[in-house]
């Protein structure tokens, strides 16, 4: 491990200047500095032309450790060009070689000198690493775009993937290794990756040992038409990947139940109720689960809680059990509750830059050049009509993808709305119990960590 002291002037430089700065000196291709929602924004765009260049070759580049093998000039100077403020802050932190210490498996402590690259972990080092290989990437670009005008290049931190006319493979990677080459990174062939929607007979032949039928995205994966039964673009397989949350999700619990001799059952469901959420956001965001999916990760959440309370749940206890904790219920994060609104809103706020991207008038003559697209955002719009929370129910679907959603603010209505029909269900004399179920301040007794006041025990 590396031991450092992380200095707080760092810190409080990045985190008081506009993120906007800092994105705009990254550049556009850049979606690891500034960008809300970067990695999601990365994956729309990469959806987008799947779908308005199906001959085109897809390509995925990895850097060997380009973190710390970047030069720090060109940085401080690109950063000193774009903003001054955080250029003064980086050199002053990394202008001299740095002394770090390794701890060997006999205890003991070895000196490490760092006179390249930038710490991962300091909060400046995106930014720097991205400030810096802007200018390369750019002119790169710049040079393809006289061959291929509409060939593209996006960056996520060291993540890079590039997309051009299926004779330019070759000169692409070729090219990108000239234009990291004085920044002092260096491509891993071994880990390059080329994919095309037409297959791969649409690659050049000296392309094809880094072939693959499927291309990792950020944790995800981005395949062709008809790869799916019936949506032509998915990521992450058949639907959006959720399978591997929901083993993640299985894997977590069986941890927690190896620790319930010192987790108390309050803490194991507080802690099952923030996991669950984010294990499952980031693949409900890249594309519309299917059905079937969510039922299977909703199926495990299930049984996870059904483990912990000691009972069946049955559809209405989970509906409920769903609710927030100030409508009655524990916040338990549905899959199936999620799937439509985090999908939705994860577009609504990629739709414009895409759009701009393809060189649309319109988002809806965006839609008009990708019907696929189209036709999963209108089957997430009308997922969300059952649901009660239709957007912009009387706009047509690309007026109402304008509108950027927030999911937290969709799923709320959708709580609402099952909160009201629970209350039908139930005879009178409960419907008192079950509006006064929650409140304000009564979800602080189910928290994790908790206080002695305000702890429950497991028997209660």
């Amino acid at each position: 491990m590396f031991i450092y002291v992380q200095s707080s002037e760092q810190c409080v430089c990045v985190r008081t200047l506009r993120k906007t700065q800092l994105a705009d000196a990254a550049g556009g291709h850049q979606c690891g500095v500034g960008r809300k929602g970067g990695a999601t924004l990365l994956v729309k765009h990469l959806q987008a032309l799947v779908e308005t260049r199906p001959d085109a070759t897809f390509i995925k580049v990895d850097v060997k450790a380009a973190f710390q093998r970047m030069r720090r000039g060109p940085a401080f100077q690109a950063m000193a060009a774009a903003v001054p403020e955080v250029a003064e802050v980086l050199q002053a932190w990394y202008a001299e070689p740095a002394e770090h210490y390794w701890r060997g498996a006999n205890g003991q402590f070895e000196t490490v000198w760092s006179r390249r690259g930038f710490d991962q972990g300091d909060p400046l080092s995106p930014a720097g690493f991205a400030v810096g290989q802007r200018q390369a990437l750019e002119q790169l670009l710049a040079r393809l775009q006289q061959r291929d005008p509409d060939a593209r290049l996006f960056s996520y931190l060291d993540d890079t993937y590039l997309v051009v006319r299926a004779d330019l493979g070759v000169l692409t990677l070729a090219g990108l290794n000239e234009a990291l080459a004085p920044l002092g990174l260096e491509l891993n062939a071994r880990k390059t990756l080329v994919w095309s929607p037409a297959g791969a007979q649409a690659v050049q032949p000296e392309l094809a040992s880094h072939f693959v039928p499927v291309l990792p995205v950020l944790g995800a994966q981005l395949r062709a038409p008809g790869d799916a039964d019936h949506a032509a673009l998915r990521l992450g397989g058949q639907g959006c990947g959720l399978d591997a949350a929901t083993t993640r999700l299985q894997h977590l619990w069986a941890r927690l139940q190896e620790l319930q001799e010192s987790l108390s059952k309050q803490a194991r469901g507080a802690l099952l109720t923030t996991y669950a959420g984010n294990a499952s956001q980031h693949y409900l965001q890249l594309a519309l689960a299917t059905p079937d999916e969510a039922f299977r990760y909703d199926a495990a959440l299930r049984a996870c809680w059904e483990q912990l309370l000691d009972r069946p749940l049955g559809p209405e206890a989970c509906e409920l059990l769903g609710l927030p904790r100030k409508l009655g219920g524990e916040g338990a994060q549905w899959a199936t509750t999620r799937r439509a609104a985090a999908f939705w809103a994860a577009w609504t706020h990629a739709a414009d830059e895409v759009r701009r991207d393809l060189g649309a008038a319109s988002l809806a003559d965006a839609l008009d050049a990708l019907p696929r697209n189209a036709a999963t955002l209108a089957e997430a719009r009308a997922e969300l009509a059952r649901q009660g929370a239709e957007p912009s129910p009387a706009a047509p679907l690309a007026a109402a993808l304008g509108w950027p959603t927030r999911q937290k603010t969709t799923v709320v209505t959708v709580h609402k709305t099952t909160h009201a029909a629970a209350r039908q269900r139930v005879h009178l004399r409960n419907q008192a119990v079950l509006q006064s179920a929650g409140g304000p301040g009564s979800g602080a007794y189910l928290q994790y960590p908790t206080e002695a006041a305000c702890t429950l025990e497991d028997v209660e």
